[in-house]
């Protein structure tokens, strides 16, 4: 449909009508304030279960993240990271450049304009990119792609800041009445303590009981 989407590799990023969203916290869609004109009021995500997203979030900045509900159950998502990395801590984001699924890696290099809430960070992005998200070197979600300079030989480009992202999901909760928290399994995997004796102080140390809640 005109506004409708395709998935590919990981789940929780959205190829939405030339643009990227992705989901966070069980039942929200975010992408970019620039991509409401394809993405309209309502995405369409599944034709024949009748499944769609309505916006009920828009920053009333020039861009910034725009949010999505998704009714019904929860589904697999990502986390907004606690706290933004320091400048030249790496990252990486994850979009649909012309339609295709892409991964590119960078480095945080600070704040644009505090009044802009804009994040620069050492990648260039593509159109169809816009929306998608921008994670922390452990897969937490700090910002969102928004622009890149008109200079094809900048290699950056401009990231909707982790505050705007924490308080446009903030806000999506408060106007849909959500007022649950994401969990978070625990997980650990060991892949060897064979000669290595903290490995193995770890092992011993461990309650099995508490991780398996």
């Amino acid at each position: 449909s005109a506004n409708g989407m395709d998935v590919e590799k990981d789940s929780r990023v959205l190829n939405l009508n030339g643009c990227t969203g992705f989901l966070v916290d069980g039942n929200y869609i975010v992408s970019a304030k620039h991509c409401l004109e394809s993405l309209g009021k309502r995405i369409t995500l599944n034709k024949t279960s009748g499944l769609t997203a309505d916006l009920v979030y828009v920053p009333s900045s020039s861009d910034g993240p725009i949010v999505y509900h998704v009714k019904g159950k929860r589904y697999s998502s990502f986390r907004v990271a606690d706290q933004v990395p320091p400048s030249g801590s790496p990252v990486y984001s994850i979009g649909f450049p012309g339609g295709s699924y892409a991964v590119i890696t960078g480095k945080m290099i600070g704040t644009l304009d505090p009044a802009r809430s804009e994040n620069a960070v050492s990648l260039r992005v593509n159109p169809g990119h816009s929306g998608g998200p921008l994670f922390s070197d452990d897969g937490e979600v700090i910002g969102v792609a928004l622009s890149v300079p008109n200079n094809l030989d900048v290699n950056r480009s401009n990231f909707a800041s982790w505050g705007s992202v924490k308080k446009a999901i903030s806000e999506a909760k408060r106007s849909t009445g959500d007022k649950s928290s994401p969990t978070f399994n625990k997980e650990l995997v060991v892949f060897s303590y064979v000669g290595c004796q903290p490995c193995k102080n770890l092992n011993d140390e461990l309650d099995y009981a508490e991780l398996e809640r």
